[in-house]
């Protein structure tokens, strides 16, 4: 969120928090969770690329749930705060997968090792 926004106090965000509040998300899915909670958002975005995400979260236009480690790097030079979503951490899964019987290329394999280095287990 936008170091501005109003929840920038809080340790962090609860499902009940995104009542009324503009939410930015990668896809159109991103939704669906607070829908099956009874949420009410004030407005859904759905823009499918991070960085631009980022701009507009640090212009005040909503908040997002993006990775730690994505964000990480711009807390140092943009308007962000950042705060857990619940207090047990959101945690996703991401799985790569493969073809049966294809060899992997090698440049998939420095890509998988990239991300597992990014992986931030705080």
């Amino acid at each position: 969120m936008s170091g501005d926004h109003p929840l920038t106090h809080r340790k962090y965000l609860c499902v009940e928090d995104f009542e009324g509040v503009d939410y930015i998300a990668l896809t159109e899915t991103g939704s669906n969770y607070f829908k099956d909670n009874g949420i009410r958002l004030r407005r859904f975005m759905t823009i499918p690329y991070p960085e631009t995400i980022v701009d507009l979260v640090e212009a005040g236009l909503g908040i997002a749930l993006l990775p730690k480690w994505y964000v990480s790097p711009y807390i140092l030079t943009k308007n962000l705060h950042t705060c857990r979503f619940t207090s047990k951490r959101h945690m996703i899964q991401w799985n790569a997968n493969f073809l049966k019987g294809e060899s992997k290329p090698s440049y998939q394999n420095e890509f998988i090792k990239t991300i597992i280095s990014h992986t931030i287990t705080d």
